[in-house]
């Protein structure tokens, strides 16, 4: 067959090697060096585990991290763990033996503390609505302007207020 006369096997020399199969390492690890990458095509998955069980891929769209058997765990020994926009935009943050840290458009708005928790915000619109599973304001806070005083409103179950407490 006059097609496999053209066929290098020198594998380190060759550099466009194809596989019939599944490509087996005995036991060996696959080592890419430093400034290469692996590439996977839109919808082609990087399938790990002994039944495929977390797999990482895009559509082209969106990225995917998909866990089908236990907890997806994300840990660091020090530091934080980090949900960026953007390598210059936080969305969540976790830190080591402290705080979580919510974000809206890079501005921490949430924050748990060793005392409890905070929320910030700024502006002369701005508060804190507590709702029933039905839509309902049971609670909520409020700045009453541009300043740092408030007030607090508790609510009935038709939202007619019940106790107005002004700071």
């Amino acid at each position: 067959d006059p097609t496999f006369e053209t066929v290098s096997t020198d594998l380190v020399a060759d550099t466009s090697p194809q596989l019939g199969g599944d490509l087996d390492a005995n036991g060996n690890n696959i080592a890419v060096d430093g400034g290469n990458n692996v590439t996977i095509g839109n919808n082609g998955r990087l399938r790990l585990g002994a039944s495929n069980a977390l797999d990482v891929y895009s559509t082209g769209s969106n990225g995917f991290v998909e866990n089908t058997s236990g907890s997806l765990n994300i840990s660091t020994v020090s530091g934080a763990v980090d949900i960026n926009k953007s390598s210059a935009e936080y969305m969540g943050r976790f830190l080591v033996d402290g705080a979580v840290e919510l974000y809206h458009d890079n501005v921490k708005k949430f924050e748990t503390r060793s005392d409890g928790v905070t929320v910030q915000s700024s502006g002369s619109s701005h508060g804190i609505n507590v709702k029933h599973s039905n839509g309902n304001v049971v609670a909520s806070m409020h700045n009453k302007g541009s300043g740092d005083e408030g007030y607090l409103v508790l609510y009935d179950a038709g939202e007619v207020p019940t106790i107005t407490a002004d700071a």
